[in-house]
């Protein structure tokens, strides 16, 4: 155990933008590449890619077609067809996710194990759970939700603590997988192979991914019924 070290707060880096010199955490600044990575990609998928598919699919725009689809059908069967519009942004909150979390095995602190980066998640979920809500239902019909009067304060703090609960569910999770794998490399690192950790980050990251966007899901689902 000599020599394990963990922190909960993610350390801060110095970094300077036109001129100004400023600490920024080193997960904010790796969701940012993230998050500049999956834009690059998509922008060259669309520009270069998506212009080559053929209505007869196949090859590479089989694999596509098969994600995409899965998303789409996902989201229908937790939600319902309402849903059907939602897959993107399931999609795309599928592929942050996954990208923040499999930078550890780069040997880079997740941005899921910072609690600013997961209540930025469960907070951008959260105002997309309400205005799916708003739009399916409208203004009244969304509203009636906390009615009748005398239930209305229990259900406002139901609904604030969605984003309390989301944010802290994940943060929890992925630290826990962290110190988790800390405590193997620094307790039996000689003897267990790199196969073991790409197994467990893999397993680990896409579990935490499939339970947040289920929740998104399930919550989007009770706000438009």
């Amino acid at each position: 155990m000599e020599g394990f070290h963990f922190s909960i707060s993610a350390e801060l880096t110095e970094i300077s933008l036109f001129g100004v010199r400023f600490e920024v955490s080193v997960t904010a600044l790796y969701s940012g590449y993230v998050a500049l990575a999956l834009v690059l990609l998509a922008v060259v998928f669309r520009l270069f890619a998506f212009p080559r598919f053929k209505e007869r699919p196949k090859g590479f725009q089989n694999v596509i077609e098969l994600i995409v689809s899965a998303a789409r059908n996902y989201t229908v069967s937790i939600g319902s067809k309402k849903l059907e519009g939602f897959g993107c942004y399931i999609f795309a909150l599928m592929a942050y996710m996954l990208g923040c979390g499999l930078i550890e095995l780069f040997g880079i602190r997740s941005p899921l194990t910072d609690l600013q980066q997961t209540a930025v998640l469960a907070v951008v979920s959260f105002v997309i759970i309400n205005a799916y809500g708003f739009a399916k239902k409208g203004p009244m019909g969304r509203l009636r939700h906390f009615f009748p009067p005398y239930v209305a304060p229990i259900r406002i703090i139901t609904e604030l603590a969605i984003p309390v609960s989301m944010a802290c569910r994940l943060f929890g999770n992925m630290v826990g997988g962290l110190i988790i794998m800390e405590l193997l490399y620094s307790v039996i690192a000689p003897i267990v192979p790199g196969v073991l950790s790409l197994y467990f980050t893999l397993f680990h990251v896409g579990m935490q991914t499939y339970i947040f966007v289920t929740l998104t899901l399930t919550f989007t689902h009770e706000a438009i019924e």
